[in-house]
């Protein structure tokens, strides 16, 4: 099996299967990232990942592996990972909370291309 055969189980399990199989999506993902993947593919597998951590239907909730992994795919230019990580800082989720640090995150991710309703974000957190 590839590292693509597991990104496609993946993208399969989150996005394609009747219910969702988040906890099935994560496994085929945490796979793949054991293969050196093009970048583009690698910080896709890593926001998943770290949103599946920060969901409560994957084996818990847990925000501190999660911004750990946002943190990865956002140094490798994902606007979306960059977007999750500046939430953790605003709200301290897995991190104590800074306002200046989710506003710095906040503004470079506009700089990367965005996330949905950053225009809205960056003004809640000014």
């Amino acid at each position: 099996m590839t590292q693509f055969d597991s990104l496609t189980l993946a993208e399969h399990f989150l996005h394609q299967s009747g219910g969702h199989d988040r906890q099935e999506a994560a496994y085929w993902l945490k796979h793949a990232l054991q293969w050196a993947l093009p970048d583009q593919s690698l910080t896709w597998a890593l926001t998943q990942l770290g949103s599946m951590l920060a969901t409560a239907d994957v084996g818990g909730t847990d925000y501190s592996k999660a911004r750990a992994v946002w943190q990865v795919a956002a140094s490798l230019g994902d606007p979306i990972a960059t977007c999750f990580l500046a939430r953790t800082y605003e709200f301290g989720l897995g991190a104590e909370k800074n306002i200046d640090v989710a506003r710095r995150l906040y503004g470079h991710a506009l700089t990367l291309g965005g996330c949905p309703g950053l225009a809205e974000t960056i003004s809640r957190v000014r």
